[in-house]
């Protein structure tokens, strides 16, 4: 891939959704980026709903999630802590399930809810707010922190724990399925690798971001809803190359 196309492909991606009425710009997580770069303070109430909201995308269609927040919202007592840690989590996953909103994990992550937000409790205490432990490390380093290292949140692993990152305000690109699947050397070929590593991914959206001057977590959405089922549906992993925009620079179709 030539990386001068880049600003091609992003913008010609953008068009097509907007041609097609496919709504990528109406996140809330756009918004929460744009609002801490313009002085936003994140309570910790904020910051437990990022977490639910990862949690909740996990292997599901966000097709299927997007229109019921407001009732998830409730459901968690618009994320008040007291309240939260005063019920027990079969109210929370079985008002999950009763919404449709479950997978495969949400038991889990409600019966986990407490602890991580202990967790979170313990970052707060040891760097004096969570805005600060945000701000020492690289953000990378932040979602390995989460998902693998000392401060470990439970049924967060690398992806979601961007995910969360990212639902905080903070700028980045989740490395999910569709993202590593269509920067890979089989497809776009941003990567050597028939499929990007979450790395890779990470890398070469912070190498496009700086090249066009957009946000790592608007091009993320970009490729993101070009991809998902409910969305743009085209780089699927049964592609529909008829339909692509961008096929020119494809491996799929013998592309540059």
């Amino acid at each position: 891939m030539n990386e001068s196309n880049g600003q091609i492909i992003v913008d010609s991606i953008r068009d097509y959704l907007v041609q097609n009425g496919i709504d990528f710009e109406n996140h809330d997580l756009i918004r929460n980026i744009k609002d801490r770069k313009n002085g936003r303070v994140f309570t910790f109430d904020d910051n437990i709903k990022g977490l639910i909201y990862a949690q909740l995308s996990n292997q599901t269609k966000w097709k299927n999630i997007a229109p019921k927040l407001p009732h998830i919202d409730q459901l968690f007592f618009n994320y008040e802590k007291r309240k939260l840690l005063e019920t027990p989590a079969s109210y929370f996953y079985e008002g999950i399930f009763k919404l449709k909103c479950g997978n495969i994990a949400t038991k889990n992550q409600m019966k986990s809810l407490a602890e991580n937000i202990h967790t979170l409790e313990r970052i707060e205490r040891d760097f004096g707010s969570l805005d600060e432990f945000y701000s020492s490390y690289p953000t990378p380093q932040l979602a390995k922190i989460l998902s693998s290292g000392e401060y470990k949140m439970k049924y967060i692993g690398y992806a979601l724990a961007w995910e969360f990152l990212r639902n905080n305000g903070i700028d980045g690109a989740k490395p999910d399925t569709h993202m590593c699947r269509i920067l890979g050397a089989d497809r776009l070929g941003f990567s050597k690798h028939s499929v990007a590593t979450e790395t890779e991914t990470i890398q070469i959206i912070d190498k496009i971001s700086r090249d066009t001057g957009y946000l790592k977590s608007y091009i993320d959405i970009l490729f993101w809803s070009y991809c998902a089922d409910g969305y743009g549906e085209i780089c699927t992993a049964d592609p529909n190359c008829h339909k692509c925009v961008v096929r020119q620079y494809c491996r799929q179709n013998g592309g540059v």
